[in-house]
């Protein structure tokens, strides 16, 4: 949707920058960055991989934070948001980047096990 020279001002003007892993690789494509190149312009460059986990790239090196074991694998629908959610309530609370991103790792790990992208309560996933 967007050409390089678009995503190198989006990325400019970025604080945090969250990907998964295809929309990671089209990035680094499009603007002939690498992520660590990505990682040295914001405070945080995360980078999902499934039921892998996600690398937390902060000044141009990365860290592999595990994934979470879901339960069930019902429907993926949703899990994206769910980890963003997650990676969004623990920066507003000030948490370093790779507890935000294990919080979002559960999130998205909860989140598969339930049909649907947004019917799901967390009390009733948690129970």
């Amino acid at each position: 949707m967007f050409n390089g020279d678009e995503l190198r001002r989006f990325i400019a003007q970025a604080s945090w920058v969250a990907v998964n892993d295809y929309e990671g690789r089209m990035l680094c494509d499009r603007t002939g960055l690498s992520l660590a190149d990505i990682s040295a312009q914001v405070r945080g460059l995360i980078v999902t991989l499934g039921e892998h986990g996600c690398d937390v790239w902060e000044g141009g090196a990365a860290a592999r934070v595990a994934g979470t074991a879901a339960t069930a694998v019902v429907d993926p629908t949703g899990c994206g948001d769910a980890f963003r959610a997650a990676l969004l309530h623990g920066l507003s609370q000030g948490w370093p980047l790779q507890r935000c991103a294990q919080l979002g790792n559960r999130m998205g790990a909860l989140k598969i096990a339930v049909r649907g992208p947004q019917n799901y309560q967390l009390g009733d996933l948690l129970s």
